[in-house]
């Protein structure tokens, strides 16, 4: 019986360590992955209104590195949006990127996400994904937002960095 208990033990303890090593690797490869928020609130622009960062709304800056200095090279960045009606008129979410850890940013290498105010939406919200290639940036965070739509006005805009 002894030996029966023994072997039981060796059997859990091994279970556990499989467990600990599946968690561990998963952590370390991506499959756990983390959203950052870009914005403390959510912002309204205006129709043919441009919203501006340090002006219109405070912009946080999401850093592009999960876990902690282990820099990812690919993320997606989603932006969001509501509105009640819309044309075939875009809507502009531009960033700007910083290489040396959000002391400085750049507008020559920001990305711009342009989506159509009617594009399709779940009870008036859009929701737009696209991936972006992160290698040498630091830190990405919202410029501005761009309404190009004269009758559109949008609400509850946001912009989110997935890693």
């Amino acid at each position: 019986m002894r030996r029966f208990i023994e072997m039981k033990s060796k059997f859990n303890l091994g279970i556990l360590t499989l467990v600990v090593v599946v968690i561990f690797t998963a952590y370390l490869s991506g499959a756990v992955s983390i959203t950052r928020n870009m914005l403390p609130g959510e912002v309204d622009c205006g129709t043919s209104t441009t919203v501006v960062n340090g002006t219109d709304f405070t912009a946080a800056s999401a850093s592009t590195t999960y876990p902690v200095d282990m820099p990812k090279d690919v993320g997606v960045l989603t932006v969001k949006f509501t509105r009640t009606t819309g044309t075939t008129a875009e809507v502009d979410f531009e960033f700007q990127a910083s290489f040396d850890g959000g002391t400085t940013w750049t507008t020559a290498a920001y990305c711009t996400i342009s989506v159509a105010t009617n594009a399709a939406a779940v009870s008036d919200v859009v929701r737009y994904s696209v991936p972006v290639y992160l290698y040498g940036i630091s830190h990405l965070r919202l410029y501005r937002i761009v309404n190009n739509d004269g009758s559109t006005a949008l609400t509850n805009c946001g912009a989110y960095l997935s890693l």
